[in-house]
């Protein structure tokens, strides 16, 4: 009866190891293959190493409003993986940004228009937002921020723009409780 019961459980565990493994292999091959159709799809924004604007997704400037005046960006310099630029607030109120490099993006400007460039596909897309803290942009002050292109490849030539999402919050835990997000920009040239 032992020798029967040690069996069945031998059995029923290389048939469970057995599916795990197929699941395990299952899932990587279609990750594998989801991450091939995502960098297929970026290359196609590209052609002969440039941007092509009918492959991109063109700003559309009211889902981002402008930042009120006082409230801006300054080019420091642009590096070779990042630009550096100056936050200022020339206004009466603070405000609040993401101090880990997730709140900006970038755009590139084709023609008379501006456009989002795409991320690169797969990890250099991922970031953990556990533990992200917010810094404060107080009245009267201005602090100088790195922004990485990481998370966009290989650049080519162009004219180019980071967007910077900030925001206040208004009438904090009243019922008029709200958010409002706001989006400096800065523009720089990639010879």
């Amino acid at each position: 009866m032992k020798k029967r019961t040690v069996l069945v459980v031998c059995v029923v565990l290389a048939v469970i190891l057995v599916a795990l493994s197929y699941e395990g292999i299952r899932g990587w091959y279609q990750r594998v293959t989801e991450e091939n159709r995502e960098w297929a799809e970026y290359q196609q924004k590209k052609k002969d190493g440039q941007w092509v604007a009918e492959r991109l997704g063109e700003v559309q400037r009211w889902k981002y409003p402008t930042p009120p005046e006082g409230v801006y960006l300054t080019l420091t310099r642009v590096t070779e993986n990042a630009v550096v630029a100056v936050m200022h607030n020339d206004t009466e109120e603070s405000w609040s940004y993401a101090n880990d490099g997730s709140g900006h993006m970038l755009q590139v400007k084709l023609g008379d228009a501006w456009y989002f460039v795409p991320r690169v596909p797969g990890p250099a897309m991922s970031f953990v937002l556990i533990g992200t803290s917010a810094s404060f942009l107080d009245p009267g002050q201005a602090v100088e921020q790195n922004y990485g292109f990481g998370w966009w490849g290989e650049l080519p030539a162009g004219t180019y723009r980071m967007m910077v999402k900030i925001h206040q919050v208004k009438n904090a835990g009243t019922a008029e409780h709200r958010v409002i997000d706001t989006y400096p920009t800065v523009e720089f040239d990639i010879p």
